[in-house]
């Protein structure tokens, strides 16, 4: 386990990625409100050689959800983030960065390295980011109360390719709807995770857009499944979605039952059915102590689910990390149970968000934690296949 703090400053880790080269890089947000990328050696030490002491901070402000996947690396290692910035008390913008792989603003990108996109209606807000194998990233987050996917090219413009615009959104539920995660699937096509709001009703969203930027009506006829998972409730969000390698779709999130938060876990055929080999229903549920929920979703090779979040425990929230087999059953192989909470700072709030799996099977997860001085510090872990962490007992401050 390896954390990191700032002097006077909180910092968080919501995503994570692995290099080729294996260094690991979390993306997240430092006060006052930047979107920060870290990046750390194998052997969890920082990498010296990128940014500043390991650490590249953009210029422009993040208000940051928390959730989804800000970071992504594209083919050329260039490391792209995403995220929501304030124009004003009222309206807000859609906020891409891209650095160098040593850490530097991309000056190719948009206008030195940064691309802001602000829509009608005031309100733009970017949660998660994935780039295409031509290096084009793709941003979903939220335009006013409509789901939104915007396409950006290699050099940071609105790629017209793209729904003609560049920018897609999708009106669902009287209420609204958000994306928080996505994924591009082999065939390029888009899918995107989130929450969609009916009403007094709030269920879960997966959306598949075709590489064209319309709804892909091979995914359930619309382009669009939502699922309700908890009784008596209402869910809250998708916040991680994968895509396995026979292109079925797994996303992960918060549901409800009995009133308390739960890990849902669901699987999606390539048609948009839920996948009853996952569990006989495509559902799982997981509870752990007073309340949990999945922030993030990974794939194994050997086709294993790893969702890593947080659970309430003893009055103090602690990292959460829980493996399923591909038939939706939890891996006791792992951690002897298939569940592994983890307290890193004794009665006070550990949280996972981002996870990520090596080529040789170790796990990575980055969140934060309530420091000793009151800040809020980064926190990464790394877990053997069998659950058990590694990495040396570091504390690094920049």
């Amino acid at each position: 386990m390896v954390t990191t703090s700032l002097t006077n400053a909180d910092i968080y880790g919501t995503a994570v990625v692995i290099q080729p080269d294996g260094k690991i890089l979390v993306g997240g947000r430092s006060d006052p409100e930047k979107l920060t990328v870290v990046r750390y050696d194998d052997d969890g030490s920082l990498d010296t050689g990128f940014g500043i002491g390991g650490i590249a901070t953009s210029p422009v402000d993040d208000l940051g959800s928390g959730v989804g996947n800000l970071v992504a690396l594209d083919t050329e290692n260039r490391i792209v983030v995403a995220g929501t910035g304030k124009v004003s008390p009222t309206a807000f913008q859609m906020t891409t960065v891209r650095f160098t792989s040593q850490g530097q603003l991309d000056l190719g990108f948009g206008n030195s390295g940064v691309v802001t996109t602000s829509l009608a209606g005031g309100e733009a807000f970017g949660h998660a980011v994935a780039v295409q194998p031509d290096n084009k990233p793709v941003v979903a987050g939220r335009v006013n109360s409509n789901l939104a996917v915007v396409r950006y090219t290699v050099t940071g413009t609105l790629d017209t390719g793209f729904s003609g615009s560049g920018v897609v959104t999708t009106s669902i539920g009287t209420k609204g709807s958000e994306g928080y995660d996505l994924a591009i699937q082999p065939d390029g096509k888009i899918v995107v995770a989130g929450v969609w709001v009916d009403g007094s009703t709030s269920d879960f969203l997966v959306a598949r857009y075709r590489s064209n930027g319309s709804l892909d009506t091979g995914f359930n006829g619309s382009g669009i499944v939502t699922t309700s998972v908890s009784t008596g409730d209402n869910d809250i969000s998708y916040y991680g979605v994968a895509v396995q390698t026979d292109n079925k779709i797994v996303a992960v999130g918060e549901g409800r039952q009995a009133g308390a938060p739960v890990i849902v876990v669901v699987r999606y055929n390539v048609n948009g059915n839920l996948d009853s080999t996952f569990n006989g229903t495509g559902i799982v549920t997981t509870s752990l102590g007073m309340g949990a929920a999945a922030a993030d979703v990974a794939i194994q090779a050997d086709g294993k689910i790893i969702a890593a979040g947080v659970a309430v425990e003893n009055g103090k929230s602690n990292i959460a990390l829980v493996r399923y087999r591909s038939d939706g059953s939890l891996d006791a192989g792992f951690g002897g149970t298939g569940i592994i909470t983890t307290s890193v700072s004794a009665n006070r709030d550990d949280i996972g968000r981002g996870t990520a799996i090596q080529p040789d099977g170790k796990i990575v997860v980055a969140g934060f934690i309530d420091g000793p001085d009151g800040k809020r510090d980064m926190a990464v872990l790394r877990y053997l296949g069998d659950g058990y962490t590694m990495f040396l007992p570091l504390i690094l401050k920049s």
